[in-house]
């Protein structure tokens, strides 16, 4: 992710449902897809989202009731709501009361006595804990569970703070970050890596490189600690100052690197005209100006003389359904199926058409790797369908579920899954991936280099086609 990425309501519009597919990876600029947290050693406050009650609790676990993609059992839910509040007490050297809820009683007997358990709590020890803080470990708790039991990383808890993160990286706002793609990495046991650099950013600037693990921050070790954990630490004022150390293949020891917060604001997309009249567009992520920048981009490359595309989606986290419908619109016949949102519970599908645009449809190369989640993949899979494009490169991420959100008071969300996506053959890529057309492994801190093998073959690809026209 980078200093990062953003969650969004649900929303219905164009006949396609604005849920924000997010990803698990939604490689953050240094913000990245909110993840559960793991157990602080210290009390975690979130003093910048006052006003949530019991209330909050009741009406998140009614929602999930209701809206979650699979039958979830109230029962786990209250007891997972339980378990956080115990490991807030715990943290505060409060000793936490024995469990109120009995597998023999009903829920709403269950929940009469949670209730009854939460009023003594803050009666019994007043200035001791604060009640915002004690419901948001609650939720933290109830979305451990749907992680643990009903396999789901994606259904989260997210403060005031960690939600206006994830909002601006997807709707193009500024912040006061250091310019990185951070994601885990699943080969290293899940230590915070460097996706990528942003051009032009202070960790650019400083020699930041893919690949590079940061295992501290001011002193402060990583292990453990989420994505969005990192990213709350690394993000900051601008002006202000931010040591993380560096642990880099090929180097003896970790080092220390100080950046200096700018502001960050990168677009989704960049382009340019490569050898042969070869347009290249690499897209970061599916935000919400994404649709406009693919139009200035092909406008631009048409301008130029473009004679064929190549369309980058590796270490892109995704994004917008919406946004992915916009950018394939453009390589495709008016209401072509791009996507469908099922969700299997209910027997609902909601269809996502394409629609009319005027640039030409000219020979087509998608690069992917492991890191294109999402709305990349959402892409990928409609190009490869319908076969409008070439897909080379890695296999892909294989995130297919689709997230909304509910608002809380104070301005924090729960954002969790409620639907899987289909690519327009019916295909469910989730925890599966799409295989490329053509397989070309490439570790992926190569991107860009000369020594970038992927790229290389879309342009082969390419030019041949260019030629035989």
């Amino acid at each position: 992710m980078f200093d990062d990425r953003s969650v969004a309501p649900k929303k219905a519009g164009s006949g396609s449902l604005k849920s924000l597919v997010l990803l698990l990876i939604v490689f953050s600029l240094l913000l990245c897809i909110p993840s559960i947290l793991p157990v602080p050693s210290t009390p975690v406050s979130y003093a910048e989202s006052k006003g949530a009650t019991i209330k909050d609790i009741q009406n998140t676990i009614h929602t999930l009731q209701d809206e979650y993609i699979k039958e979830v059992d109230p029962l786990d839910l209250l007891e997972g709501a339980y378990k956080g509040i115990n490991e807030y007490l715990v943290l505060k050297k409060i000793q936490p009361p024995l469990t109120p809820i009995s597998p023999d009683r009903t829920f709403e007997a269950n929940m009469r006595a949670f209730g009854t358990m939460y009023d003594k709590i803050l009666a019994d020890n007043g200035a001791k804990v604060d009640e915002n803080d004690m419901v948001y470990s609650s939720l933290r708790g109830m979305m451990k569970v749907l992680e643990d039991k009903y396999e789901d990383p994606y259904t989260v808890a997210m403060t005031a703070k960690e939600y206006q993160t994830l909002e601006e990286s997807l709707n193009s706002r500024g912040f006061g970050g250091v310019g990185i793609y951070i994601e885990l990495d699943k080969n290293a046991d899940n230590v915070i890596m460097v996706v990528e650099p942003i051009e032009d950013t202070p960790a650019a600037k400083a020699g930041i490189k893919p690949g590079d693990h940061i295992i501290r921050i001011n002193d402060v070790s990583t292990k453990g600690m989420s994505l969005d954990g990192v990213s709350n630490r690394i993000r900051g004022p601008v002006g202000t100052t931010v040591t993380i150390t560096i642990e880099r293949k090929g180097v003896a020891k970790p080092f220390d690197v100080t950046l200096t917060r700018a502001n960050i604001t990168v677009k989704s997309l960049t382009y340019e005209m490569k050898k042969e009249h070869i347009g290249y567009i690499k897209i970061r992520s599916f935000g919400d100006t994404t649709g406009e920048e693919m139009e200035k981009a092909l406008s631009g490359l048409e301008k130029q003389g473009v004679k064929g595309l190549i369309i980058d989606l590796r270490n892109n986290g995704g994004g917008y359904i919406q946004s992915a419908v916009d950018v394939c619109s453009n390589f495709l016949e008016e209401d072509t199926v791009v996507t469908s949102v099922v969700n299997y519970r209910k027997g609902t599908r909601e269809v996502d058409q394409s629609f009319a645009t005027d640039h030409k449809r000219l020979p087509l190369v998608v690069l992917v790797n492991g890191y294109s989640a999402s709305a990349s993949e959402i892409t990928a899979g409609c190009f490869q369908d319908l076969e409008v494009g070439t897909l080379v490169g890695a296999k892909t991420f294989g995130k297919g579920s689709v997230q909304t959100i509910s608002h809380l008071p104070g301005g924090g969300a729960i954002k969790y899954t409620i639907a899987h996506y289909l690519t327009p053959s019916g295909r469910d890529i989730n925890k599966k991936g799409i295989d490329p057309d053509i397989v070309v492994e490439m570790d992926p801190s190569l991107i860009g280099s000369d020594q970038d093998t992927q790229l290389q073959k879309a342009i082969q690809i390419l030019t041949s086609k260019i030629s035989q026209k």
